[in-house]
């Protein structure tokens, strides 16, 4: 009697308070099983308890940016966890697992970089997972985690279909960056030029909470002019113009890995006329997202920039509708 009476009632509710619901009955699963729970941790350390409190604090004056109803969402659900929850369990958060990370990998994956000449002394030494953010190890490389593997398999495929030397180039410009892993990761294959990451004010916070807590220094751009070396994160498109035109010239590299793709049209355009001429692009996108046709998009794309050599593929070798759009300037 009772369970029919609730289903009855919630066919009675509005949408959005159904959603409201869920959205709660979300956040208490991850404040039980990480505050409380199995996945509690020990008390935070000094240094963990001083970019905790830096977290909440600009967490609570934040501004956020549009970002399109896909994302809007997200970022709502990502500011109540950084002001309620331990953020150093940010990788088990149901709301991160569902859009920034992997548990696995398709085999395929691992097969091909372990057969490569460069695994032993290049590939493999970087995908040792920091312990910072409680990653849940992959299956069958447990030192590393499904989503610091796939960024590898990123960067393999660049690395496969162009003369890129990773270790040589001056600038890269990261377009959503996560939560820092892939940075991170080119980090531990040895780049040593400026790493700027372009996102949401949301996601900036998370990757400077990140980046600090394995212990790379980042730098909130205000202005300044860069430094090699820096790990500098912008928001704003304005912000970003600003700091394009201090960049240093030599080798540039752009990634976007399903990230220009889920941003509105104009906005994302707006971005890519900032990028042109750049040494190589790393670009991952879905067939649609949110109502757009993204593969028109890029061949559109790819059409107007014949400056760059193009090659496009399926992203893994199997049947689906994510794409690789690699890039070298001819």
């Amino acid at each position: 009697m009772f369970k029919d009476t609730l289903k009855y009632l919630k066919k009675l509710l509005p949408v959005s308070v159904k959603k409201w619901l869920i959205d709660f009955k979300l956040f208490l699963e991850d404040f039980w099983n990480f505050d409380h729970g199995r996945y509690k941790l020990p008390a935070p350390s000094v240094a963990e308890k001083v970019i905790i409190k830096d977290l909440r604090l600009r967490a609570r004056s934040l501004k956020s940016l549009a970002a399109g109803r896909s994302w809007e969402d997200f970022v709502r659900k990502l500011k109540n966890r950084f002001l309620y929850l331990d953020p150093r369990n940010f990788l088990r958060w149901g709301v991160i697992q569902l859009t920034m990370t992997m548990i696995d990998t398709p085999p395929e994956v691992l097969e091909e970089m372990n057969q490569s000449p460069d695994w032993d002394h290049f590939w493999s030494p970087a995908l040792q997972e920091n312990a910072f953010g409680n990653p849940v190890p992959h299956p069958n490389l447990k030192r590393s985690s499904g989503t610091l593997v796939i960024h590898a398999w990123h960067l393999f495929n660049l690395k496969k279909n162009t003369d890129i030397d990773l270790t040589a180039l001056d600038v890269i410009v990261e377009f959503g960056g996560g939560y820092g892993s892939m940075c991170r990761l080119l980090r531990n294959l040895g780049f040593k030029g400026i790493y700027v990451i372009y996102d949401l004010p949301e996601f900036s916070l998370l990757q400077d909470f990140y980046l600090r807590g394995i212990g790379l220094e980042t730098v909130v751009y205000q202005g300044e002019k860069p430094v090699r070396g820096q790990n500098i994160l912008v928001s704003g498109m304005e912000r970003f113009e600003d700091l394009k035109a201090l960049l240093p010239d030599g080798k540039k590299l752009f990634i976007a890995t399903w990230s220009i793709s889920e941003t509105p049209l104009e906005s994302r355009q707006r971005f890519l006329n900032l990028i042109v001429n750049y040494d190589y692009y790393l670009i991952a996108f879905q067939e649609k997202f949110d109502g757009i046709d993204n593969t028109a998009f890029f061949r559109s794309y790819r059409a107007e920039n014949n400056r760059i050599k193009w090659l496009s593929y399926l992203s893994y070798p199997r049947d689906n509708a994510d794409y690789y759009l690699i890039g070298s300037k001819k």
